[in-house]
């Protein structure tokens, strides 16, 4: 059963666990999991390009990173999570660093789904199986809203 606030904020509890999305309520939560998914995209990307140079490092120093490439690839992985724990306290996943796409668990004619939505995307426009992933997305229908 839905809560009140649960209803005002278009997330629906259902159990103590799973909290489902309505097209309205993943909408609503954009404006904030946009802002956390850019942070996403530029930590990972930071991290991406310490690899490198650590791989680089591993091969001089036998084995062994500095002390400042080390640290800089711990705070990195440590933002990184941070920032997914984030995502997930919201009730939704990042599904892609590459691409930023996020996930929504939703309800469509009973059936579980996933809301997804894309950074450059206006609002949430697709839908998929929850085993689909987003090369499956289908536009959002009248069994979604």
């Amino acid at each position: 059963m839905e809560s009140d606030s649960a209803a005002r904020s278009g997330v629906a509890a259902v159990g103590s666990k799973q909290e489902w999305f309505t097209v309205d309520g993943a909408n609503r939560s954009l404006p904030l999991v946009g802002r956390i998914v850019a942070d996403v995209i530029a930590e990972h990307a930071r991290l991406t390009r310490l690899q490198p140079r650590g791989a680089a490092q591993l091969q001089k120093n036998r084995g062994t990173l500095n002390g400042r490439s080390r640290r800089q690839a711990a705070a990195a992985v440590a933002r990184l999570n941070d920032l997914l724990a984030e995502l997930e306290s919201i009730g939704c996943r990042l599904m892609d660093f590459g691409d930023g796409s996020v996930d929504f668990p939703a309800r469509r004619n009973g059936a579980e789904i996933r809301l997804c939505w894309k950074p450059g995307e206006p609002r949430v426009l697709y839908w998929h199986e929850p085993c689909a992933g987003s090369s499956a997305r289908k536009p959002i229908d009248e069994a979604c809203l």
